[in-house]
């Protein structure tokens, strides 16, 4: 299967980077030697998705890391990046400041097939580009002083140019990419048997323009600040999920296990609607269907088996309880409505 051009950017706008990497080589010219990379990484449960994105970009390799439980797709041979990389992104553009990035990147691929690095200006130049790539860095003043004091005092003083970010519109298949990436359906259990459906996608605070463009393409949701840095696009009504976000990604697919967690997440909501949760058996199939549907449960502060208990609803229980009936059930939808039934 061949994926749409703009759902692989909105992928890499999730969980691309690009960067470069300067260290030190006696070998090499002044003593450094600079690598520009171009990564997707996923989870390793994921890893059909990089093996399309490599046949796709026609180059690159797929590492595994079963320690982490992840794998990488990665290019960082120059040409493979001028002939595959680079145009891609020029023709399906990414947003905010991976757009960035990606700029600053292009930049430093241009200077380093051009062989202008083998100056010293043009390399203290590169290597302050490198430093400025990325939002998130763990590159500090003191290594980028560091380094420039390989090539001499004087190019402390070199200044670069700012890219300029342009302005695009939002495509639907970037939106499924980005989703794939870094969008999160869920359910929460709550007390008293509380149901609560959510989406949400979380940017750095840089990326706001993109989000917004989001909450317009699917003409609902909220934008909630998460810290100084982090902002948070979400739909809380369960009305909205109904009737914007499910309509918009059944005519999309999603390629990663996150297929699976929207397909669990709109097979609950038809079960509310069916009003299956109002019987212990309805209520328990829900349990059992989304309880452990994101990493497997590992975020829930109790695991299936306690929070059955809490509702008393734990194992010696309910298995009686599917002919016998007489519990309460509560949902409480986004907009604050909460509707009891009892059996």
């Amino acid at each position: 299967m061949l994926f749409n051009p703009n759902y692989i950017s909105g992928l890499v706008q999730a969980d691309g980077s690009f960067f470069v990497t300067i260290s030190k080589n006696p070998k090499s010219k002044y003593g450094l030697r600079i690598r520009a990379t171009f990564t997707i990484t996923q989870n390793l449960d994921s890893i059909g998705i990089l093996e399309q994105v490599q046949s796709y970009f026609k180059c690159g390799n797929v590492f595994i890391n079963k320690k982490r439980g992840s794998a990488e797709f990665v290019v960082s041979s120059i040409l493979d990046l001028q002939k595959w990389i680079i145009p891609h992104f020029i023709n399906y553009p990414l947003h905010c400041s991976k757009q960035r990035s990606f700029l600053i990147f292009l930049s430093i691929v241009d200077l380093l097939d051009k062989k202008a690095h083998y100056n010293k200006e043009v390399f203290a130049s590169l290597i302050k580009m490198a430093f400025t790539m990325n939002e998130v860095t763990n590159r500090g003043s003191e290594s980028l002083e560091e380094l420039l004091g390989f090539l001499g005092s004087e190019t402390f003083q070199i200044e670069i140019k700012e890219p300029k970010i342009k302005d695009y519109p939002l495509n639907s298949h970037f939106l499924v990419g980005l989703i794939e990436g870094d969008g999160s359906f869920h359910i929460s259990f709550k007390a008293r048997k509380v149901l609560d459906f959510g989406f949400h996608i979380t940017q750095h605070i840089s990326s706001l323009p993109l989000l917004e463009k989001i909450q317009q393409l699917l003409g609902c949701g909220t934008l909630q600040n998460k810290s100084q840095t982090v902002i948070r696009f979400q739909i809380d009504s369960l009305n909205a999920i109904q009737q914007n976000l499910i309509p918009f990604m059944s005519k999309h697919q999603l390629h990663s296990v996150k297929s699976e967690h929207f397909s669990i997440f709109k097979q609950v909501i038809n079960l509310v609607n069916l009003k299956e949760h109002q019987t212990n058996e309805g209520f328990l199939k829900i349990v059992n269907l989304a309880y452990n549907m994101n990493l497997e449960g590992k975020r829930r502060k109790l695991t299936k088996e306690e929070y059955l208990k809490s509702v008393d609803l734990e194992a010696p229980f309910y298995r009686r309880s599917q002919e016998s009936g007489g519990v309460g059930i509560t949902i409480k939808s986004g907009e604050g409505l909460f509707i009891y039934c009892f059996l």
